[in-house]
Order: C-alpha cells, then structure tokens, then sequence
C-alpha cells in the first residue's frame, strides 16, 4: 500500500515510517524541512500555509495524519484557542479536503487522549465516554476528529482516529525526558506516595497499532484508545531505576503538599500529569483489530534508556 505520512521526521512518525517500510508498504513523508539528503519520497511543505498537495496525493491509498501543535506546558501565542485551531483543526480540514477529492481511500488520524479527558474518574476510560478536553489544545484535537468525520462521511472516505496516552520510546521528550534525568542523577524524588495509576504506550507498539489501521478493514469508522501498559508514578519511577541501575531516594511527601507546591510555583500542570489519575481501556482495539502489544514494558524501557544516555552522552 502507499502512504502519505505527515509528521513524518517526528518521534512517532519516524519510527511509523521505518515500520510501514520493514512491512512493505511505500512511502510519501511530508515534512517542513528539507532533508539532508534529497528524495524523492519526501514533500517539503510547511501544513499551516494551505499548500496545495492534490498532485502527491494520487495514487495514495492511506493519508496518516501524524503532524501537529503540540501540547506545551509553555506556551506564548497570544490566542491559543486559534493558534491550535488553525495548526490542528484547519490543517485536518484542509488536509482530508485534498485527499478525498483525489481519491485516498482511508484517513488515519492521531489525536490524543486530552480530545477526551485529563483525568479518568476512578475506572478506565473507554471510547463510550464522552469527550470532555479542558484546554485549547484538547479541543482543537477533538474538533479535527469531528471535521475529518463530517469530510470523510461527506465523501466516502473512511476514516479512524486514534487518542494515543503519554507515548514513550528512544527519544522521547518533554515530562517522561525531564523523569529519566532526574531518576539517573540520583536526586530525590518527593512521589513516593503518587500512587495514582496513568495510562502510556511505548512508540514501537503505538507504531505498530497506527499500522495496523492502516489495513485492517474493520478499522474504517472507529475511534481508538491506545495505551499498552499501567502503572502509578512511583512505579514508574522504580522501573526506570531499575533499567537505569540507579538507587532510589523517593520521599513520601503528601499529595496535598505536592498540589500546594504546584499552584504556587504555576506548575500544577506539571504536577497533575505526574499524580493524577488518567486509565484508559484499550481493549477495543484488541477486539476489533487483534492488536496485541509486540514489546514488553520491561524490554521498550531499556531502549528507551539506552537512547536517551547515548543522546546525553552518560
């Protein structure tokens, strides 16, 4: 099959493309930059200025919708409600437009969890829950997966989504990077009583399931969960000393003292994704799909370790 990937040079999408070719498949990257190297496989072209891709998307059978605004914990646009409306709604809009017109049998969208929620109330979340995101990011996620319904629906295109959970893996950045550091320095940890679980996926097997809606025909009008483990923060923490081979000193400070801490540093944020609850159930796609995740816990964070000492030089 041939594939239009957007977001192609990023964490997920780097490791999506080498897997979609290992499988056979053939691959168009769009990218904003330029690579090093010239190919023919890649399109440079920068999503938010509205480029025209009707002539690349012929002959395509799968657009993968991988590029986006990302959440920041810092953010400095001056209307965030727009800024992520116009890179992540209006991009998708614009983007299932041009592939249906030419022709793409099936849109395969990343959203995220935040479409739907912060915060699991006490069970795993399912994709019968309601979508309730509580910030502009979220909601710009949530509207693209409406748009791209309503485009595809309109023309005949089938489309999937999916709302991946925290997703780790060689090169991850962000919060999950931040932990890494601070557990292999040996500093100590105040979340030894954060023992709220949180949902995540490692990006071998996130890869791995966004193939599987590739191909898979009942894939086509479907939301999914992606998560492929569960763990509470304090677990984390141990694991990754573990496959770090580092002592821990995780102290036992009380969750209201964290959540004080936080409010008065403008970190609550931070310190909500670090002990809040967030579950999902994953087991749609195990049922619709027969997706089983192929790498174990155990085995995606020792690669995740490896990496990121080779990229830090430790």
């Amino acid at each position: 099959m041939r594939f239009l990937v957007t977001g192609a040079t990023g964490f997920v999408g780097s490791e999506f493309c080498e897997l979609a070719q290992v499988r056979g498949h053939s691959l168009l990257r769009v990218s904003r930059r330029a690579p090093e190297v010239a190919s023919a496989e890649v399109v440079v072209a920068d999503l938010e200025a509205a480029p025209d891709l009707s002539a690349v998307l012929a002959g395509v059978d799968v657009v993968v919708h991988l590029a986006a605004r990302v959440h920041s914990m810092r953010e400095d646009a001056d209307d965030l409600e727009v800024a992520y409306r116009a890179a992540n709604t209006e991009v998708t809009r614009r983007l299932a437009e041009q592939a249906a017109a030419a022709g793409v049998r099936r849109f395969v969208f990343v959203s995220s969890i935040k479409a739907m929620a912060e915060r699991s109330p006490g069970r795993a979340l399912t994709e019968a829950d309601a979508p309730a995101p509580e910030d502009p990011y979220g909601r710009s996620k949530l509207l693209a997966e409406q748009v791209l319904r309503e485009v595809a629906e309109a023309h005949g295109m089938e489309w999937v989504v999916l709302r991946p959970t925290l997703v780790f893996g060689a090169g991850v950045g962000g919060n999950f990077a931040r932990l890494l550091s601070l557990v292999d320095r040996g500093l100590p940890l105040p979340l030894g009583r954060a023992q709220a679980l949180r949902s995540f996926i490692n990006v071998w097997n996130f890869a791995d399931l966004i193939e599987r809606c590739c191909v898979h025909p009942a894939a086509a009008g479907q939301i999914f969960l992606a998560a492929d483990c569960c763990l509470g923060t304090a677990e984390l923490i141990r694991a990754l000393g573990h496959v770090l081979q580092r002592p821990l000193r995780l102290l036992p400070v009380p969750m209201s003292w964290l959540d004080a801490w936080g409010r008065m540093l403008g970190m609550r944020g931070v310190v909500e994704r670090l002990t809040g609850e967030l579950r999902v159930d994953a087991g749609h796609a195990r049922e619709v799909l027969g997706w089983q995740p192929r790498i174990s816990l155990e085995d995606a964070l020792q690669r995740t370790a490896r990496a990121w000492r080779e990229a830090s030089g430790r």
